[in-house]
Parts: structure tokens; sequence; C-alpha cells
């Protein structure tokens, strides 16, 4: 049996994600814990004490519910501090000629070294394409003899600063970072499928604080971004435009949403002074629709260059995504498809089914997935032995944060 746990700081949950996976079988066992979030807003720590107090209590919880003692994570980072971009790199071959693993490895240290920032990291550095001398790219340069060999990579990149604050807020909590993945590419890992990546597609993952945006062309991440709009904006839209608390105002979003009904009928609630009143669907689409329109806009601003290449539409995922008729309202600004998608673990390639979990999971999701994924992967290419190997190997290299 091993264990693997995922942990995921958001704007109105912390929650903490358990991977269990037994090689004798290939079964794997997955569950979450999730307490209210403190010092936490729009996707960043706010209040380092108050975040502290939150992620304690749900460390307590979970290693109550898991029967475990928890001293390592993978954590998801978020946030507008959150950048991505092309690079390219330039290596000249060994004596020998010919790329080899150790070249590409080589190639990303490169791309390391010449953008170094002590005030930027980069959290994730991934391949588009390589050119050896002045021949074509190809994906997959290796066997190949030359002189020279370039690549052009994505990268996300994060402030340095605040990727310490989080290392240094969970290491205070007695658990150390395994890895840091950004939210964005965590949730695609476990909603988005190949064809639709091939064809052209955006992730929006909609939770409490902001909407974390993931562009993928031809197959491959191409463009992130993070909108300050998220389901308690909304929220917080509803409780003051209807005079309500909060708490009433989140309930009537989810069952009542965007949708429309022809035949009378009010919900009928309490306001803020504790009498009953009754609210119809029209004034919760009112209110609704404008917010989320105007996020629809700024998702639309984001991807507009791209728009005509998006063949596989928007895909919407968090806990936002559950409001009813979203989906439309998304598909009447933006022109294409928008569909809504539970993430889904798949333990392996060829498998229609795995562990489904609802909207709002599919970061933390994500997390179990991607660390899963590149521990089986290290197994695989690097034969490195037993899982702690693979979690100091990382942490080496998140101790440097801090």
């Amino acid at each position: 049996m091993e264990k693997i746990f995922a942990l995921d700081l958001g704007t109105t949950k912390f929650c903490l994600g358990y991977l269990q996976f037994n090689r004798k079988d290939n079964s794997i066992d997955i569950d979450t814990v999730t307490v209210a979030s403190q010092g936490m807003n729009r996707g960043m720590i706010a209040d380092f004490y108050g975040a502290q107090k939150a992620l304690a209590t749900l460390l307590d919880l979970a290693e109550k519910e898991f029967s475990s003692d928890i001293d390592h994570v993978t954590l998801g980072v978020s946030g507008t501090h959150l950048k991505s971009a092309f690079i390219t790199a330039q290596l000249p071959m060994d004596n020998d000629r010919v790329v080899k693993p150790r070249t590409l490895e080589k190639i990303r240290e490169q791309i390391r070294l010449d953008h170094y920032n002590e005030k930027r990291e980069l959290i994730h550095i991934s391949p588009h394409g390589y050119q050896i001398d002045d021949r074509e790219w190809i994906v997959n340069p290796l066997g190949f003899s030359g002189a020279n060999l370039g690549a052009k990579f994505f990268v996300i990149e994060a402030d340095r600063y605040y990727l310490s604050d989080l290392v240094r807020l969970c290491n205070s909590c007695g658990i150390k970072v395994t890895s840091l993945v950004s939210e964005q590419y965590a949730s695609s890992m476990v909603t988005l499928e190949p064809p639709r990546k091939d064809l052209g597609v955006v992730l929006l993952d909609i939770g409490g604080g902001t909407t974390d945006g993931m562009l993928f062309m031809n197959g491959k991440p191409s463009k992130v971004f993070t909108i300050s709009i998220g389901g308690n904006l909304m929220t917080r839209d509803l409780s003051i435009g209807l005079g309500l608390p909060f708490d009433e105002a989140e309930r009537i979003k989810i069952i009542g949403g965007l949708s429309q009904n022809d035949r009378p009928f009010s919900w009928e609630i309490r306001d803020l002074q504790g009498r009953v009143c009754k609210v119809d669907p029209s004034q919760i689409f009112e209110i609704l629709q404008a917010r989320i329109v105007e996020l629809a806009e700024l998702v639309k601003k984001e991807i507009q260059a791209y728009l005509p290449l998006i063949q596989g539409g928007i895909i919407l995922t968090g806990g936002g995504s559950e409001i009813q008729g979203i989906c439309q309202t998304f598909q009447q600004v933006l022109h294409i498809p928008v569909d809504k998608v539970d993430p889904v673990f798949k333990n392996s390639t060829d498998s229609n089914e795995g562990s489904k979990l609802s909207s709002k999971y599919a970061t933390v999701l994500g997390l179990l997935y991607q660390e899963y994924a590149q521990i089986t992967r290290a197994r695989a290419n690097m034969q490195i032995g037993p899982l702690g190997g693979t979690f100091i190997r990382m942490f080496n290299w998140v101790k440097e944060l801090y």
C-alpha cells in the first residue's frame, strides 16, 4: 500500500485529497476531507496565521479520517501571479552528436539558467517542439544527430516569494511539500481528454474566488490565465441584491441558477431580518446572469486570438460550474460549444472508467493524479525504487524556495 496526499488551498474551502494505491491488484482508493477556508482571498493567502489555523484543523481531521499520519503533500498553486509564456533555447550537442535523454534534460536545465529570476520561479516547463540544426521542427528528437539542438517550451511561472510562503505555511503545520502544481494544470489532467486537446480546447475551473483558465492547442498547453471572478462574488451579488444571508444566497444560486420556468413559482426563504420572503427565478436570473456574462466576456478577451482555432470548445469545471444554465450563457457570449465536465481519475490510459468526484474537487483530484502519474513515470523511466525516493528528490527542489 502506498499513499499520496494533495492539498488545495481554495478561497472557500481547504481540501486534502488522499490516494492509496495497492500495487498487488492495481486498486486505487481516493477520498477527501474539507474545512472552511480562512485567510484566503481570490485563491491566495491574505492572512498567514488565519490560513495556518484552518490548515491545522484540516490536517487533524484528515489524519483521523484516513487513519494515517500526513507528513507530505502535493500542493496546488493559484492566483493572478501565475503567468505563462513561450521561450526557446539552443544547446550544442555532445561529442557524439546524437540526441539522448540526457540531452533533453540539459536543454531544460539551460532554460532554467537562462531565465533565472530571483523573484520568479518556473513551475512547469512543457516542450512544444525541437529543431536539429536548420531542419524542420519535430516532436521527438531522440536518436537524431546534428551539431545543435533548439527547443521551444511553454512555461508557467509564479511569484517565488509567494511560493516560499506556501511552503512555509505547510512546514509550520508539520508537512513537507513534495511538488508544486498550478491548479488549472492539475484540473486539466482529470477533465480533458486527448482528442479535445488536439482540437484546441479551453478549460475553465470556476472556484470560489477566481476562475482559472488553461488553453490547449494541438494537444499541448499554450496559455494560462486567472480572472478574479468566482462563485463567492456571484453569491455576494445575490445576497446584496435580494437582501439575503450569504448561506441562503449560496443555496438559491445552486438550486435556481439561470433557469427560467414558464410556470409561476417562488421559493420561501428568510431574509437578513429573519422574515420569510418569496424569491422567484426571474429575480435570481437577472442578478446572476449579469455577473456570469461579465465573466464570459473576460474569458473571451483572454482567448480572442485563438477563438477560430478552438474546435474542442470550452470545458467548465469547479464548484461554480454547478450553476444551472451557466453553459448556455457562456455559449451565447462566446459562440462556441460549452460543456460541464466532472473530474475522473483513470489509472490506465485504455480505461473508460475511473474514480469520479464532483466538479468542486477537480483541483485536488488532479493534484493526486499528477503526483501518481509522475511517480509511475519515474519508476518506469528511472527505476528509482520506493516511493520515498521520489518525494525526497522533488522536495530537494522545493526546499530551494524556502
